[in-house]
Order: structure tokens, then sequence, then C-alpha cells
């Protein structure tokens, strides 16, 4: 059995994604603990064993801070790793899927705003110009607001009238906005 101590990659800012394999039993608290004044790249943690005991992001302490994590936690289906993601709140996949992405999100940063209609924009515009999206099938599914089939200005718009919306007090989910139109 291997056990991960805590903060083992304290200050690895440049990690993206990283996988515990099946050995680990236990990650100890604040692995990827980062100085509250930088911003790491992680996006995805897998864990491939089970029944692993987690602690990752949970604890705060010094100079450093718990990780306020946007990321996706992958794993199996009833595994440690699906219980500690939603009772944490972080994202969770089944090992081998795309994570899904919040309808107008597609920055992936939990807000729906001017900076996702933005990445619509760019998106729509590489591809008018021959190239790719650049977007995950998953982004793509959820830059398409107008389900229309295709990703373009109209979309980005009306995440910028959705964050209007919400900026003069609004309530109402994306989705409840979007029927109303």
């Amino acid at each position: 059995t291997v056990s991960i101590s805590n903060a083992a990659f304290l200050g690895c800012k440049s990690l993206k994604d990283f996988t515990f394999p099946e050995t680990v039993t236990s990650i100890g608290y604040d692995i990827f603990l980062v100085d509250s004044e930088t911003s790491p790249a992680l996006k995805s943690v897998t864990i491939m064993n089970p029944d692993c005991e987690i602690h990752l992001f949970s604890l705060e302490y010094g100079d450093f801070a718990a990780l306020d994590w946007s990321g996706t936690i992958y794993g199996y289906e009833g595994s440690t790793a699906q219980t500690y993601a939603e009772e944490n709140g972080y994202r969770f996949a089944l090992i081998g899927s795309e994570p899904a992405v919040e309808m107008g999100d597609i920055n992936e940063d939990n807000t729906v705003n001017a900076s996702d209609a933005a990445k619509i924009l760019i998106a729509a515009a590489a591809a008018g110009a021959g190239g790719d999206y650049g977007l995950t099938d998953a982004q793509m599914a959820a830059a398409d607001l107008n389900a229309d089939g295709t990703v373009n200005a109209s979309d980005a718009a009306l995440v910028l009238i959705y964050a209007a919306y919400v900026g003069a007090g609004g309530t109402d989910s994306l989705s409840d906005f979007l029927k109303s139109r």
C-alpha cells in the first residue's frame, strides 16, 4: 500500500492532470496546496483506487490556504472519489468520460459571464476562419445556448444578456431564463 503525505506536491504550479494509481490507499491533506497568491494549472485528478482515503484540498494552515479548485475529480461509480467530490462540491466524472460543462459556463469557472461570451466568440471566429473551434464536445454543447447546432455570436449574445440579467438581480437559472425568451 502507498500513502501520499500531506502537501506532497506543495507549490507544484505546472501540474495539469494527475493520476493516483490503484496502489495508493491514502491521500493526505492538501496534496496540491499552492501559495495563495498563485494560480495552479491543475485541471483534473484521477483516483484509480475506488476505496482510497481522500483529503486532497481540505485543510487550511500557515501562509497557505486550501485550494478553491474548479477542476474535475475522476473516479469509479460508487467510489470514495465520487463521495469526496460530491461532499466537497467538486466536479466528478467517471474514469474515461468527459466531465459535464454547465450550460453557458464555457470557461468552467462556475460563473456565466462576459468571459464565457468571449470564449464563444473566439471559438466561432476560429471556426469561421476554417480552423477548429478549440472546444471540447462538452464545451460545444454548453456553448450552443440557442440549440441551433452551431456555436456563434448569437450564443455569445445570450450569455451577455443573461449575465446582465443576473447582474441586475435576476435569480432564474440560465436554463429557465432561456425558456422565458
